[in-house]
C-alpha cells in the first residue's frame, strides 16, 4: 500500500546540517525521488550519508505494511461477512428521541440503599454474543428513558 507521506527524524537533522547547501539539497532530491518510486542513481560522496535514511524509510514502510494488513484483517473480521436479513424488523436510523423526559416529573423513589446494594451484586454480568432484537432494543430505550427521567427529576430537587 502506497503511503503519501514519510518521516524524517529530528535527529537526521544533524546530518543535514552538517552538509552544505548544495550537498543537503541533492540528499533531499534523493530522499524525495526514492520515496515516490524512482530507483536514483545514488552518488558515491552521498552513499554513507543516505543509505541510513532509506534503511529507516524501508522499516517505517514495512511497519505500515504491517499495521494496514492486521487492520485489513480485524475489518474482514468485523465486517466482512454478509450479515442475513431479519425478517419482521423495523430500521432505526437514528437515537430515538426523548420526547417525554420532561413531561413527567414524579419520582417514586422509595428504595432501601441496603436491598438495593445486595440486589446489584447478586446478579452476574453476561456477554451479548447475538444481535439484540427489535423488542429487545425497545426495552432498552425504555429502561434509559426511565432512568433520564429520574435523573432530571433528582437534580431539579437538589436546586430547590
Amino acid at each position: 500500500m502506497k503511503k503519501k507521506s514519510f518521516i524524517l527524524y529530528q535527529e537526521q537533522g544533524e546530518t543535514f546540517n552538517a552538509l552544505t547547501k548544495h550537498k543537503a539539497g541533492r540528499l533531499i532530491k534523493l530522499i524525495f525521488s526514492y520515496v515516490n518510486g524512482e530507483n536514483p542513481q545514488i552518488p558515491e560522496d552521498l552513499k554513507p550519508i543516505f543509505i541510513p535514511i532509506r534503511q529507516q524509510i524501508d522499516r517505517n514502510q514495512e511497519n505500515y505494511e504491517k499495521v494496514c494488513k492486521i487492520n485489513k484483517g480485524n475489518a474482514e473480521k468485523r465486517w466482512g461477512k454478509e450479515k442475513q436479513p431479519q425478517k419482521n424488523t423495523k430500521v432505526y436510523e437514528s437515537m430515538r428521541p426523548h420526547a417525554n423526559a420532561d413531561d413527567n416529573d414524579n419520582d417514586n423513589d422509595n428504595d432501601n440503599d441496603i436491598n438495593t446494594k445486595k440486589e446489584n451484586t447478586s446478579y452476574k454480568k453476561k456477554a451479548i454474543t447475538k444481535p439484540l432484537t427489535p423488542e429487545t432494543k425497545n426495552k432498552i430505550w425504555d429502561i434509559l428513558e426511565v432512568a433520564s427521567v429520574k435523573a432530571v427529576a433528582q437534580q431539579r430537587r437538589r436546586r430547590g
